[in-house]
């Protein structure tokens, strides 16, 4: 049996683990580098959804108002023309959500004198949201000469809103409320934070396998050391199937080396043999006269 070598010394539990250390901060360093792809990709595509959406809004509510302001209407003719819709929409009624379906609920158009004061709008007083609306702008007559959407909020809820400046000094606001594009923006960010993590979960699962397989050499390479340590010093790393190329370099050279090791070893006790036969014969040579 091949005697202990006095100058190993078994890996310690701290050099067992570096294989799992390693396991684990791969996995961590790509998650990691996942979550913050997903994170930017999210953000990038939400922000753009919201430009997106806020600008279709913007879109209509700027149109509504040049095109009040093009046809240089007052408030007088505006109700003439509502009463004479009125009637065309009870005579031939259209589809809801047609291109003659009234407004929205989210939409509110209410018209304010040159003070900033709700009027009643064909011969019907202003309602309540139409009475908040007025009290939420306060300049109207510059709001009116803005060629931008302007953002306020009602209640709480966001709005975007415009005015027309009519030709007998009044002022017509027009205004969307935004709180729909909120909504979707926050059913888009769940739907991209559980595929999210449900993306990280499985990069997880693949990492530690991959990792297991590829750092498999390592593991090889320490229960090598450990039976190197406690004598056997005809042990060598074995050879997996696939190697990674850098692993491969150092098990060749971690065998080459401990073939040298084993060659000098050898040579060694050789030496040591050789040298007590001659001290045991230069013993005797002298006891015998």
């Amino acid at each position: 049996m091949t005697p202990r070598i006095g100058f190993f010394r078994p890996p310690s539990r701290r050099t067992r683990s570096t294989t799992h250390s390693l396991r684990s901060k791969l996995t961590l360093i790509n998650v990691v580098l996942l979550a913050l792809g997903i994170t930017i990709a999210t953000a990038v595509t939400l922000f753009g959804l919201r430009h997106y959406l806020l600008e279709a809004i913007d879109t209509q509510l700027t149109m509504s108002r040049d095109g009040l302001q093009r046809t240089e209407l007052t408030i007088n003719q505006i109700e003439s023309l509502s009463s004479l819709a009125t009637i065309v929409e009870k005579i031939s009624p259209r589809e809801p959500g047609g291109a003659g379906a009234l407004p929205t609920p989210d939409s509110v158009f209410v018209t304010v004198d040159e003070r900033g004061r709700a009027i009643d709008f064909a011969g019907v007083a202003p309602s309540q949201r139409q009475l908040d609306l007025a009290r939420a702008v306060s300049d109207p007559a510059s709001l009116s000469q803005e060629t931008g959407v302007r953002e306020l909020k009602m209640h709480g809820d966001p709005y975007r809103v415009v005015g027309a400046r009519l030709s007998d000094g009044s002022t017509v606001l027009i205004s969307t409320s935004t709180k729909a594009v909120q909504e979707s923006l926050l059913r888009a960010l769940k739907f991209d934070a559980a595929f999210g993590g449900l993306l990280l979960v499985l990069l997880a699962l693949i990492t530690l396998m991959s990792a297991n397989r590829t750092l498999r050499p390592l593991g090889d390479m320490v229960e090598t050391a450990t039976a190197i340590a406690e004598g056997d010093l005809t042990r060598r790393v074995p050879g997996r199937h696939d190697p990674v190329t850098e692993i491969e370099q150092l098990r060749l050279a971690l065998n080459a080396m401990l073939q040298q090791v084993e060659s000098a070893y050898v040579t060694r006790e050789r030496s040591t043999a050789q040298l007590r036969r001659f001290v045991a014969d230069a013993s005797h040579e002298l006891r015998t006269p």
